[in-house]
């Protein structure tokens, strides 16, 4: 994963607020009902995000309201599409060129949702 900050958004919030519940993502794959913490894991490093049927689950163990995690995961979503479009449309030569992350967001970390103002 690149690391941008919109991109990671969804997996920062999971991880701080699991870290300030003081669970392990083994306790918290257990409560979800799934069977290993690498899924758990994996979203926290903004390496994929949770499938929408998982949402609920994910809101009652992170304590966290449904409406304000949807608002960060579509977010973090919509980032991760729009640089997939940006590197693709970037071209040198006439062959694609892969541009760096904080390039694309230069200015435009504004719209970041700031985990702090989020009610939990």
């Amino acid at each position: 994963m690149d690391g941008t900050p919109k991109i990671r958004a969804f997996g920062r919030l999971l991880n701080y607020r699991r870290n300030t519940l003081g669970l392990t993502a083994k306790e918290v794959a257990e409560r979800i009902g799934l069977k290993k913490n690498n899924s758990v894991l994996s979203w926290e490093n903004g390496e994929c995000f949770p499938c929408d049927i998982l949402l609920s689950k994910i809101s009652v163990v992170y304590e966290i309201p449904l409406s304000d995690l949807v608002e960060v995961l579509v977010m973090s979503k919509g980032a991760k599409e729009e640089e997939k479009r940006y590197h693709l449309n970037a071209r040198r030569n006439g062959k694609p060129v892969r541009r760096n992350p904080e390039e694309f967001f230069n200015g435009r970390i504004e719209n970041l949702v700031d985990i702090t103002r989020l009610n939990f």
